[in-house]
C-alpha cells in the first residue's frame, strides 16, 4: 500500500513540475479561467509548515481541514466522522463560491 502511495505521490509531483516548466500553475484555472475550490490549499499547507500563521490564513483558511476530511473519507469507517468530513468539504466548497 505504501508503494502505491509512494508511486501517486511521484506522479503527481512529476505533473506539477511539467505544468510549471509550462508556466501554469493551476490547470483548472489555466482551462477555466477560475480558481478551483481549493485553490490555495497547497501555498496555505507550506506557509503552516513554515510557521507563517498570516500566509496561511490569506491562502486559504480551510486547508487543514479540507486535508483532515480528505483523509477521514478515505481511511475512516466511521459514519459520524465521515458525515463531519462532508461537511468541512461543504464548507471549503461555500467558501470557495463566496470568495
Amino acid at each position: 500500500m505504501l508503494q502505491i502511495h509512494a508511486a501517486a505521490l511521484f506522479a503527481a509531483a512529476l505533473y506539477y513540475f511539467a505544468l510549471l516548466l509550462f508556466g501554469i500553475t493551476c490547470p483548472i484555472k489555466f482551462v477555466t479561467g477560475r480558481p478551483c475550490p481549493t485553490c490555495g490549499m497547497t501555498r496555505a499547507i507550506f506557509a503552516l509548515l513554515c510557521g507563517d500563521g498570516a500566509g496561511y490564513f490569506a491562502a486559504n483558511p480551510l486547508a487543514l481541514p479540507v486535508l483532515a476530511a480528505v483523509w477521514a473519507l478515505i481511511h475512516l469507517k466511521n459514519k459520524p466522522l465521515k458525515s463531519i468530513a462532508v461537511a468541512a468539504l461543504a464548507a471549503n466548497f461555500i467558501f470557495y463560491v463566496l470568495r
